[in-house]
This record gives C-alpha cells, sequence and structure tokens, in this order.
C-alpha cells in the first residue's frame, strides 16, 4: 500500500448488493497515508466475524469465503501466541 501512496491517494467505491441483484454505491474511501501503528494494534478485517445483522456478505461462495476467513483467524492466532 505504501507504495500505491506514493502515485497519489487511493480511492475505492464501497458497494453493496441491491435486493434485485444490482450494485450501489454507499460510500466512496479515500486513503491518503498509512497509520503508524504495531500489528497487535491494527483490527482484523473479519465481515463474518464482525457484521450488523442483516448487513452480511451475500450468499455467493459463502462457504468458501468463511472457510478462507476462519483459516485467516486461526493463522494470526497462531501467529500472536509465538510473538
Amino acid at each position: 500500500m505504501a507504495a500505491a501512496l506514493t502515485a497519489g491517494p487511493l480511492v475505492y467505491d464501497l458497494c453493496a448488493e441491491t435486493g434485485d441483484r444490482s450494485w450501489r454505491r454507499f460510500a466512496v474511501l479515500t486513503v491518503r497515508d498509512i497509520l503508524p501503528m504495531d500489528r497487535e494494534d491494527t483490527l482484523d478485517f473479519d465481515p463474518y466475524a464482525h457484521s450488523v445483522r442483516a448487513f452480511t456478505p451475500g450468499p455467493a461462495l459463502a462457504a468458501i469465503r468463511r472457510a478462507a476467513y476462519r483459516s485467516s483467524r486461526s493463522g494470526r492466532e497462531d501467529r500472536r501466541e509465538v510473538s
């Protein structure tokens, strides 16, 4: 990310699937700098462990995604125990 930011801010459209299965942008995220934080102070992004009820990822490939996030959590927990 640091290398990408040398060219300027990174801009992301945040979208959600609507009832008719189309996508609608609900926000724009602009990243201008990296916050100086230690790894253990950062938050993990895991939409299955940290989601608002009724606002969870869609069903497409859900089993695969859940398994991937579960494995990722497990790997991070293993690294924390070693540190």
